[in-house]
């Protein structure tokens, strides 16, 4: 009943976004994009980790840009864990012809233990190949005093459908101090994206990835998990 009644209100929300498109011109500024997002995930899996005890993830992810300032918000809850995690991200994002750099200040409150963090993170992306895109992303927590960084490889798949997208991707996760205590190579994934386009600015989109750990340390596992999602943007 959980997971319907945020269905119907995230539904209801979108709707009505939808429905005033015809108003953003005049109620948000020149420039300015806003998106929202709520998924649904069978597990909360990060830097080759299983955050949750049991069950899945609800979160609600909203993002503004601004010429080149960026702001997020994500909150995320446990369906059957007591878990709760808040962050708030901003930075700024440059487009150098085919060179996508980002950087920015991410604060992660852990709402079930009252713990947090502070991280910096940066990004760079190579997109002049259009069915393929590079990315580098790295993530220095200030708490554990170390960085982890992934290489993702994404392979955008044409279809005769325009409003479907189908995305397979490779990852690599390496840890320099961020969870081990030595400098290893923590996991590696693989999965794909899928996204259909609904109406014009209203898409649902589904991933399934698997996770195998590298590193022969208590954090060692391996994951196979999927999730689904509903997002519009204005």
């Amino acid at each position: 009943m959980k997971i319907i009644k945020t269905i119907e209100t995230y539904t209801m929300i979108s709707l009505f976004l939808v429905g005033t498109e015809d108003l953003k011109a005049q109620s948000t500024f020149n420039n300015m994009e806003l998106s929202f997002s709520n998924s649904f995930d069978s597990n909360y899996i990060s830097e080759g980790r299983c955050n949750l005890a049991n069950g899945g993830l609800s979160a609600f992810n909203t993002d503004i840009s601004f010429y080149m300032l960026e702001l997020n918000m994500w909150y995320g809850t446990g369906l059957d864990s007591d878990y709760g995690e808040l962050q708030f991200s901003g930075g700024l994002s440059f487009d150098l012809n085919y060179i996508g750099l980002s950087f920015g200040l991410t604060d992660l409150s852990f709402l079930h233990d009252g713990s947090n963090d502070n991280e910096f993170y940066t990004e760079l992306s190579y997109n002049k190949i259009n069915w393929f895109t590079p990315t580098f992303v790295n993530v220095y927590s200030f708490e554990a005093d170390g960085s982890f960084l992934e290489l993702l490889l994404e392979f955008n798949i044409s279809t005769q459908n325009e409003r479907i997208g189908l995305t397979p991707f490779l990852l690599g996760g390496f840890d320099f101090g961020f969870i081990a205590e030595i400098y290893c190579i923590n996991n590696f994934q693989t999965g794909f994206e899928l996204s259909y386009q609904l109406i014009n600015n209203l898409s649902m989109n589904g991933y399934i990835a698997t996770s195998l750990g590298i590193w022969k340390g208590s954090f060692h596992e391996n994951h196979t998990w999927g999730g689904i999602s509903v997002s519009t943007d204005f």
